[in-house]
């Protein structure tokens, strides 16, 4: 995939979704605590068997319900503080001698990556984890090129602790970054809320959010802190004329929110299509109708993005730009293993990317 970002880079991304089998639907918000227990949870009476009304997963989830728009179950996900220990980079010296490195796997990453493909867009964090977890988690993310992290600080201090952090791991022209640091104060859920609202109303820019329940400004911060954190590339709710709203909708380094999220939206939804497609096709005949029948579907999946606010048309009026190869064409090597490699999709974000050009290989 490539994407031009506001004119600030190309961005090249590989997208790939597995729903969870759930009778619930799919979790938009994933919250990341300690603990043993992983599930999701439609209700507060259901999630209150396991995480009581004291505790904050139960807070957080409540006031994610507490917005209106917001009717998706969402998934909970118990992190242990123990480490794993794998097996790294292998080296054998002349004398034979065989030494190999430790990676150690914070319990953090562990619990979190089984499930980058659940179809959740937003990961918010329980306020157990230490700062040295959150930038763990920060640069597996964005490894991965799955899931936006909204982390809560309390303080601008806090902020360009992480900015710093994010800001020097982050620098890959090539992908998005995908961490935004939100500064709340302890006991507030503007956090909660906002992500709640983006994720039941995509497409969203982030600074447009604004006049829900936890949303008044952090009476503690005073007129340089604001200053900071916009410098800083932070979230934070401010008063905007009357209007209690989110500062910006940036990402810590050199993108936006919405631009991340919209990318994987587009790409996970071209692909669940084709998926979902080939799931309800018994073994379909290798020729020119299967590939033309995979194109109809790509356009299927765009032309709802069309209708959506997701995407603009192109100029030719269509939702997509689909260049797929004619059978004649492909390899009898290909053929043989059910490959159809090469199929390019040629789409336009609204509003926020210029355009996204996808690469897509198919087994059939």
């Amino acid at each position: 995939m490539v994407v031009k970002v506001k004119h600030e880079s190309d961005v090249h991304t590989i997208i790939n979704v597995q729903l969870p089998t759930t009778n619930l639907g799919t979790p938009l918000i994933l919250i990341l605590t300690k603990g043993t227990k992983t599930n999701v949870y439609g209700d507060v009476d259901t999630l209150a068997e396991d995480y009581d009304e004291t505790t904050n997963v139960y807070k957080q989830a409540s006031h994610i319900w507490e917005v209106s728009q917001y009717t998706a179950p969402i998934e909970v996900v118990g992190c242990s503080d123990a480490v794993l220990h794998n097996l790294g980079d292998v080296s054998v010296a002349a004398d034979g001698t065989v030494t190999a490195s430790d990676v150690i796997v914070p319990g953090i990453i562990t619990g979190v990556k089984n499930h980058l493909y659940d179809g959740v867009l937003y990961v918010l964090l329980d306020d157990v984890f230490t700062s040295e977890e959150v930038q763990q988690l920060s640069d597996f993310l964005y490894d991965q090129q799955r899931l936006m992290l909204i982390a809560q600080v309390r303080t601008a201090e806090e902020l360009q602790t992480l900015q710093k952090h994010v800001a020097a791991y982050q620098t890959t022209k090539s992908v998005l970054t995908n961490t935004a640091g939100f500064v709340v104060p302890e006991g507030n859920f503007a956090i909660d809320n906002a992500a709640a609202y983006a994720a039941a109303n995509w497409p969203v820019d982030w600074q447009h959010i604004g006049g829900l329940p936890e949303f008044d400004p952090d009476v503690d911060l005073v007129v340089d802190d604001f200053e900071t954190i916009r410098d800083l590339r932070g979230l934070v709710v401010v008063n905007k004329a009357g209007d209690n709203m989110v500062l910006q909708g940036k990402a810590l380094a050199n993108n936006y929110i919405d631009q991340f999220v919209h990318v994987n939206l587009v790409g996970d939804g071209i692909e669940n299509g084709l998926q979902k497609k080939l799931n309800h096709t018994n073994f379909p005949n290798y020729n020119d109708d299967t590939i033309a029948d995979l194109e109809q579907t790509i356009l299927a999946v765009t032309d709802d993005f069309v209708s959506k606010g997701v995407l603009d048309k192109l100029d030719d009026g269509k939702s997509a730009h689909v260049t797929i190869p004619k059978r004649a064409n492909v390899s009898q090597s290909d053929v043989n293993n059910r490959k159809l490699k090469g199929v390019s999709v040629q789409v336009k974000i609204a509003d926020d990317i210029d355009e996204i050009e996808l690469t897509l290989n198919v087994t059939l």
